[in-house]
């Protein structure tokens, strides 16, 4: 009885993690994404679907601000460092905070661009 009771509970939060839509910006434009729980599940990482690809979102956020003073003032609280020029990997505590954080900074409008650091397996063509 005790394992269906957990099973009911891990699969109802799960529902209801996925009532939001997952998304980020890329290009100006929505790119909406899908949790694989079945890979989730097996993995410290969490593992998408984006466009019948699978991804993983690591923990951080990659930005560019429009100044150096700009991105200090706005990363107050945050770990990050400068890749090159005014372009910032922040870190983040989880997958699904690195989405968060993006789209808030991209929404704010205070940056050029800001999406999750993702990592998608290459293909050979």
């Amino acid at each position: 009885m005790k394992p269906l009771v957990l099973l009911l509970i891990t699969l109802g939060s799960v529902y209801a993690t996925q009532s939001t839509p997952l998304y980020y910006y890329n290009n100006g434009k929505k790119v909406y994404l899908q949790k694989d729980i079945t890979r989730s599940l097996s993995s410290d990482d969490d593992v998408y679907i984006r466009s019948n690809n699978t991804i993983k979102i690591k923990n951080s956020v990659i930005a560019k601000f429009h100044s150096k003073e700009q991105a200090q003032t706005l990363l107050k609280g945050y770990f990050y460092k400068r890749l090159y020029g005014t372009t910032y990997q922040i870190q983040t505590n989880s997958s699904q905070e690195a989405i968060e954080l993006a789209n808030k900074l991209y929404e704010s409008g205070e940056v050029f661009f800001a999406q999750p650091n993702i990592a998608q397996k290459a293909f050979r063509r």
